[in-house]
């Protein structure tokens, strides 16, 4: 069975961003190829790192119908496992898997995401002269629930559909969520 290979060696609570990590590099993502090895996917980077990550770690669905020994990368540079449906894994996933920087890194930015996106939904929301009260009734959602959004103490990511909800209620589509500065 193929072991977990991480790289860099890090600590994460040792990590700070210093603008000079190697994921603003365009060939630390992009996967140049890929090959099953002893329980595991091997990938090869443009940038040269290659890293091992075996099969359990990638928390897919236990289907018997994959062709692990028959995974190939599509034109967008993710790995596709051959099966009825296929799998997508982006190249995120192994780095995310094995290099702890940048996973920390990955959830700082998600963070981020959710204030910014609950405190556009808010400036939303008031521009509308709606209260709280108001959208979470209209929405049918918890009160409680359409704070922590505000707040960006709930990932949407997960929830589309209570996203879509807040958004008709308040009159607003998709695209306005992304126009809101």
């Amino acid at each position: 069975m193929l072991k977990l290979h991480k790289f860099p060696p890090t600590k994460r609570g040792d990590i700070v961003n210093t603008g000079n990590e190697p994921w603003f590099d365009s060939g630390y993502l992009k996967l140049r190829t890929v090959r099953f090895v002893n329980g595991g996917l091997v990938v090869q980077f443009d940038n040269g790192d290659t890293v091992g990550v075996s099969v359990s770690d990638l928390n897919l669905p236990r289907h018997p119908d994959l062709g692990w020994n028959k995974a190939y990368l599509n034109e967008d540079g993710s790995v596709i496992i051959p099966g009825n449906p296929n799998f997508e894994i982006p190249g995120l996933t192994f780095r995310m898997l094995t290099d702890d920087a940048f996973a920390k890194h990955m959830q700082e930015q998600a963070v981020l995401q959710r204030k910014i996106v609950g405190a556009r939904i808010r400036r939303m929301r008031e521009r509308k002269n709606l209260t709280a009260e108001e959208v979470a009734v209209g929405a049918d959602i918890s009160l409680s629930e359409l704070e922590k959004i505000e707040n960006g103490e709930s990932n949407l990511a997960d929830n589309i559909g209570l996203l879509m909800l807040i958004l008709n209620y308040m009159g607003y589509a998709p695209a306005d969520l992304v126009k809101e500065q």
